[in-house]
């Protein structure tokens, strides 16, 4: 046994390379120019915020100076242009189509009716149906004239001139929605007419003349009391 004597501790002996360690590493990040963000007070977190608003600061200046270029300007024009262009092109061809529409239909409408085209009084005196009693005469070159016996004074007739089979260049009616003719005075009436009728109200029960008149350059129609 020995008494009074103290055993000197014993010394760490990876102390000096834990030191050593260190030293390598704060040498390594110096001479790379890297110094730890911890060293620096700034977290991961902070540092990569501040990298995402650099770059939406970066792309909002790119994205300017882009759609302000006179290049993109210029295409954003000629862009515009071609599209109005379009659009009168397509305009263009929607107005030719109708006047070519309007214009069939009037050549139609004041074209001689041949010999072998019947055109009938069509309507409420009639029942509607194409009676060889209401065929219409040609008087003259583009007149026509059928009577009819009206018995009901005061009653509105409904009619349309019309061949037999309905046939869409020989559909007379209304030029405006079911117009309604008064005796001796003439009304504007047209063809391709499916739904337009037209209307007499005789004020005395008679025979009565209807004439269709297509000599001039729009067919009109007129009642007058039969001679």
């Amino acid at each position: 046994m020995r008494v009074g004597h103290c055993q000197a501790p014993k010394l760490d002996e990876s102390q000096p390379e834990k030191s050593a360690d260190m030293a390598q590493l704060v040498e390594r990040t110096l001479g790379k120019g890297e110094v730890p963000s911890s060293t620096l007070g700034i977290s991961t977190i902070k540092y990569e915020a501040l990298q995402v608003t650099a770059g939406l600061f970066v792309y909002a200046i790119i994205s300017v100076c882009w759609y302000n270029h006179p290049m993109i300007y210029a295409l954003s024009l000629w862009k515009e242009s071609m599209l109005r262009f379009v659009l009168l092109i397509i305009c263009s061809v929607i107005v030719g189509c109708s006047s070519q529409s309007t214009q069939q239909q009037t050549s139609n409408s004041n074209d001689l009716i041949s010999p072998n085209t019947a055109l009938y009084l069509r309507g409420d005196m009639t029942n509607w149906e194409a009676r060889t009693e209401y065929q219409f005469q040609q008087r003259a070159s583009h007149l026509y004239t059928v009577k009819a016996d009206l018995p009901d004074a005061g009653k509105t007739y409904h009619f349309k001139f019309a061949d037999a089979q309905w046939l869409p260049a020989f559909n007379y009616g209304a030029a405006i929605d079911d117009a309604v003719l008064t005796l001796n005075s003439p009304a504007p009436i047209r063809a391709y007419s499916c739904l337009d009728e037209l209307t007499f109200v005789p004020e005395q029960a008679g025979k009565y003349e209807f004439v269709l008149d297509l000599r001039g350059r729009k067919p009109i129609a007129f009642v007058q009391l039969a001679q």
